[in-house]
């Protein structure tokens, strides 16, 4: 006879299935039975952890934040030089959104379901957003200081400008189910936002 879950093993239970089937099939289209079921616990046990779908939601965003972070700044690890280092990002989301067969960013996809932006999921998914742009700016602030011919570069309109690159080629990805998007948003950060004018 197969042993019930602990308690914490119960909420991870719950916590690792809905970060696969809101980002397999979609928020909307996945019910508290359905992640009960494939996680193994009984409903009155999502609700001692979760009030709401909403709430699992929140806390799914926040799980999957700490991941995909953690991925990035890996990955940006890799390189040395800030020019590079800079570039990292872009290499990492094509990266991701091939491995996971261009289902896109996940804080994207909830925002398309979630319409209200008054609301603490889509409150979520903009601090990690956020995130995302908070670390481009370090990486434009990094490589102003390392040499004399960045020194003049505007970083907050330069991370607001790769910012909205990347989301543009996560975007174009998804819809085309194919890398050739990073490859342009690479080309574009390098012509238009790292030349030296």
């Amino acid at each position: 006879m197969e042993a019930k879950p602990t308690r914490n093993e119960a909420r991870d239970k719950i916590i690792s299935t809905a970060c696969d089937l809101f980002y397999r099939q979609g928020y909307l289209a996945t019910g508290i039975n359905q992640i009960t079921s494939e996680a193994g616990v009984a409903k009155n046990t999502f609700y001692y952890y979760f009030p709401s779908k909403d709430a699992l939601c929140v806390t799914y965003l926040q799980e999957i934040g700490k991941h995909w972070r953690r991925l990035l700044e890996d990955k940006i690890d890799e390189y040395k030089t800030p020019y590079d280092r800079l570039l990292a990002p872009i290499e990492f989301i094509k990266q991701w959104n091939h491995k996971n067969n261009y289902r896109g960013c996940p804080f994207l996809n909830i925002a398309s379901e979630i319409t209200d932006p008054d609301t603490d999921i889509r409150r979520e998914v903009i601090y990690n957003r956020n995130v995302l742009r908070k670390i481009i700016g370090e990486l434009f602030e990094r490589l102003k200081n390392s040499d004399d011919k960045y020194s003049d570069i505007d970083v907050p309109t330069l991370t607001d400008k790769y910012y909205l690159i990347i989301e543009g080629a996560i975007t174009a990805c998804q819809n085309y189910g194919q890398d050739w998007p990073f490859e342009t948003a690479r080309s574009s950060v390098e012509e238009n936002l790292l030349t030296v004018r």
